[in-house]
């Protein structure tokens, strides 16, 4: 599977919200967290969906089963941002301003967004190949 694809759908993401959130737990522990959205066997549905497309690994060794996500929080940003650059921005600029209008930031949050922006900017400046993702 290419780098860049992330094969999800918005629910399995939900699912991938909790083990992202709690590490590795089990079945029931997945839909304690999604009981109010989703039924227990459509909770392990998307768990096994997620195991064969190799965004979830499934511990067996244990009783219950833990589960945890094999993709990260911030490959999955990534690829959504890409999609969203690619398919419906003019660049990241309006990306970037479309979520600033689209929040509200506290004054806390402004702050570490400029003091991130401002680091970003010196460490692009040293980089000798700029754009390429590692």
């Amino acid at each position: 599977m290419p780098k860049e694809d992330l094969p999800v759908s918005d629910n399995e993401l939900d699912v991938l919200r909790v083990l992202w959130d709690e590490g590795p737990v089990s079945l029931g522990e997945v839909h304690a967290r999604l009981a109010r959205k989703y039924e227990y066997t459509t909770v392990q549905t998307m768990l096994d969906r997620l195991v064969q497309k190799g965004q979830v690994a499934r511990d067996s060794r244990v009783r219950p089963a833990k589960f945890k996500a094999t993709v990260t929080r911030s490959r999955a940003m990534r690829h959504f941002l890409r999609l969203m650059l690619d398919k419906i921005s003019d660049g990241p600029a309006p990306l970037v301003m479309e979520l600033l209008r689209e929040r509200k930031f506290s004054q806390e949050e402004l702050a570490e967004i400029r003091r991130r922006v401002e680091e970003f900017s010196r460490e692009q400046d040293a980089d000798p190949n700029p754009g390429e993702v590692p």
